[in-house]
């Protein structure tokens, strides 16, 4: 003999045993016309085994189901019915879970609760119900009248048995894993004292006769929450069983708010209880472990993409660095070309070489640029902060664009509030960005328009407008427009090409100051570039 067999006769006695001693424990708890228990692991138990090792287990469920349901009464041909229903059972909820719904016994997702609960739980189940109670009518041990109630006990129980013990052994043989961090092993233990605490309240008689008051039952669910939250779906499985036990043993003895007349009616109450308790928490473990599963995903992603801009920034500084040299030489030796000194050129080549000169030029300005987004970027820039009177910067910057102004008949005001404070910053960046906004505003504003710069404080902040009458920008535009390499339609406004940049630059170099950037605008109604500043707080 194999190994292979070996081991397959070996897990079919064991399986087989175990099936047996649950089963025979289940038909002890005054089961329902002598067959049909309210309490039955074994419906769980075979449902897992096949599930985690193979159909080739079925013989250990025929031969359990058949033996103890003989033993227990049942005719010879009752108890194979019984028992190819009990395996067919088994079968259908593997094949339904592998199969069908691409099942993870781990339980880690809210549709693997799902797929137990309605295709194994739900579904397999009836299928067990329908052939033990009809081999039982057929075998006249059960009579018509006693069918429906006969089916409705074997089926809770069957149910039962998959969502308790079924999803038990689902989760910890998938993973066995008996570790906590150091952090949780107190709150563990806190878990274990509350749940002994619970289950005094709702069953000993020291709190009084709980058998009168069934609403101290959803005390209960207190510990299984705590369980899903904080234990994953072994937690949650884990209590929800410790749960059961505790429960069917004290209703058995006659204590807590399930008890009835009869044991089949208080097993019937509380396995519907302990369904509804199992399914809820095993829902909350699934939904929590998926979102910290998405949590971690989602920081591994963030911290993927953080690496890869990092990446770029350093690219392109090194390559914007290294562009530099050879723009520079280019550009030198154009304009000795232009100044005549090396032989005389035509008209006509001096104008190329200035189209020449002039694209060098820009493409100079985006690689400075790009430069200067990347190292600040990168942190390789230190801001100079320190205090400046940002009137006087404004006013300085507004009178260097005042000739650029003139040049297309352009108004450009000043509405600067007396009295505002110094900002720490850093003076050539500042500039930098307040230049570019008036320089935007000049080249988007059609020739006799108006600019307008305002200063004044806002709460903790000193707020700098730029407000033009120029083209606008669409509003599908205004959050793309801080992006590197944007470029508006100017309409045939005149003006020189843009690098595409500035605004990213001054993005870039606000955020470095912990400030914001801000823009309202209409398409043919103008445009207003705000920043804010952070004001130094005043001393306590």
């Amino acid at each position: 003999m194999n190994p292979q067999h070996r081991r397959i006769i070996v897990n079919n006695v064991f399986l087989f045993a175990v099936y047996f001693l649950t089963a025979k424990f289940g038909l002890t708890l005054d089961a329902v016309s002598g067959f049909a228990t309210l309490v039955w692991p074994p419906s769980g138990i075979a449902l897992a085994a096949l599930f985690i090792f193979g159909y080739e287990l079925w013989p250990g469920i025929l031969a359990g189901a058949f033996l103890v349901n003989f033993l227990s009464g049942a005719p010879v041909l009752a108890a194979c019915g019984i028992g190819l229903g009990n395996t067919c059972e088994a079968f259908a909820g593997t094949f339904l879970l592998k199969r069908v719904a691409g099942f993870q016994p781990s339980l880690e997702r809210v549709r693997d609760v799902a797929a137990l609960v309605l295709l194994a739980a739900f579904a397999s189940t009836a299928v067990s119900a329908t052939l033990g109670v009809s081999s039982l009518w057929l075998g006249r041990v059960v009579a018509l009248a006693s069918y429906p109630s006969t089916w409705w006990a074997w089926w809770i129980g069957d149910m039962l048995g998959v969502l308790i013990a079924g999803s038990f052994l689902f989760v910890w043989i998938s993973r066995f894993e008996i570790y906590f961090p150091r952090t949780r092993n107190f709150e563990f233990f806190l878990l274990i004292l509350f749940s002994a605490g619970v289950g005094c309240v709702v069953f000993c008689p020291f709190f009084g006769d709980t058998r009168t008051n069934a609403p101290i039952a959803y005390v209960l669910f207190l510990p299984l929450i705590w369980a899903g939250l904080r234990f994953g779906s072994r937690g949650a499985v884990t209590a929800t069983l410790l749960t059961s036990i505790v429960t069917i043993a004290a209703t058995l003895l006659g204590s807590g708010p399930f008890v009835r007349a009869k044991i089949s009616e208080s097993l019937t109450y509380l396995q519907l209880f302990m369904g509804v308790a199992s399914v809820t928490s095993m829902i909350l473990a699934a939904t929590v472990s998926e979102r910290r599963r998405a949590e971690t995903g989602l920081r591994e992603a963030v911290q993927r993409l953080r690496h890869l801009d990092e990446q770029k920034s350093t690219f392109i500084a090194l390559a914007s660095h290294e562009l530099q040299t050879p723009l520079t030489s280019i550009s030198g030796f154009v304009s000795l070309f232009l100044t005549g000194k090396i032989g005389p050129m035509s008209d006509e080549q001096k104008k190329y070489l200035s189209l020449i000169k002039e694209s060098i030029d820009r493409i100079h300005r985006m690689v400075e640029d790009l430069l200067d987004i990347t190292k600040i970027e990168l942190g390789h820039i230190r801001m100079e902060k320190k205090p400046r009177d940002i009137r006087k910067l404004l006013r300085e910057e507004i009178a260097a664009f005042k000739v650029q102004g003139d040049a297309k008949e352009i108004r450009i005001e000043e509405e600067i509030e007396e009295g505002l404070p110094e900002i720490a910053c850093d003076q050539d960046r500042i500039k930098e960005v307040v230049d570019n906004l008036i320089s935007n505003a000049v080249k988007y504003t059609p020739r006799k328009g108006s600019i307008r710069v305002r200063a004044k404080r806002a709460g903790q902040w000193v707020q700098i407008d730029v407000e033009d009458s120029g083209i606008g920008i669409k509003m599908a535009d205004h959050e793309r427009i801080f992006e590197p390499f944007q470029h508006l339609k100017k309409a045939g406004l005149e003006g020189e090409k843009s690098t595409g940049l500035g605004l990213a630059l001054v993005k870039t170099i606000i955020e470095a100051h912990q400030g914001e950037v801000m823009l309202q605008s209409e398409e043919g109604k103008g445009a207003t570039f705000s920043i804010r500043l952070p004001t130094p707080l005043p001393p306590k």
